[in-house]
C-alpha cells in the first residue's frame, strides 16, 4: 500500500468473479453464486479450494496472483490481502468478514472509507454502492505521504543518534 510499484491496471477485464478467501457461509456463498449468475461471471478460486467455484486457477507466480485480480471484473474476498489487491487494482469487490480477521479488514475498510463494500451487510452484493476510485486514491496519496513523512522523521531520529 504504500508504495504500490508493482500495480499494472488491466484495461480489459475477464469473465470472471475472483474468489480469494478460506471462509464463506452458504450465504456467503449464495450471495457470490447469484451475483455472478446475475452478470454471466465464471467464479474463478485462487489459493484456496472450494467445491462450489466453477474453475480454480493454480497460481505459478506472484506476478501470476497479481493479473488474477487485475483481469477479474469482480472480486470477493475475505482476507485482508484481498482487500487490498482489489483496492490498488480498483475492482469491484466485496468483503465478508469472519472473526479471526475482521477487526484488520474493518480498520483496512475504515480507514479508506469503504466499509460499504462489506457483503455481510447486504441481502445481495448487486446492493453495494460503487466505489469512486478516485476518492479513494486521494486519500491513499494523503495515508502514503503521512507514512513516508513519518518513515523519513523516525531515519533522520536514528542517523543523529549515531
Amino acid at each position: 500500500m504504500l508504495n504500490p510499484y508493482f500495480i499494472k491496471r488491466s484495461n480489459t477485464a475477464k469473465n470472471y468473479l475472483l474468489v480469494y478467501g478460506v471462509e464463506f457461509s452458504k450465504s456467503d456463498i449464495n450471495k457470490i453464486k447469484t451475483y455472478a449468475a446475475r452478470h454471466h461471471l465464471v467464479i474463478r478460486g485462487v489459493s484456496w479450494k472450494h467445491e462450489w467455484f466453477d474453475e480454480f486457477y493454480e497460481i505459478t507466480s506472484p506476478n501470476d496472483f497479481l493479473k488474477q485480480f487485475s483481469e477479474s471484473m469482480f472480486c470477493a474476498v475475505s482476507t485482508f490481502h484481498g482487500a487490498v489487491f482489489s483496492i490498488l487494482y480498483h475492482k469491484p469487490f466485496a468483503v465478508f468478514l469472519t472473526r479471526q480477521r475482521a477487526p484488520k479488514i474493518f480498520d483496512l475498510l475504515k480507514t479508506l472509507n469503504l466499509t460499504f463494500r462489506i457483503a455481510n451487510r447486504v441481502s445481495e452484493l448487486g446492493k453495494l454502492p460503487e466505489i469512486d476510485f478516485s476518492i479513494v486514491e486521494e486519500r491513499l496519496c494523503k495515508l502514503r505521504e503521512e507514512s513516508n513523512n513519518y518513515l523519513t522523521n523516525a531515519l533522520e531520529i536514528m542517523e543523529k543518534r549515531q
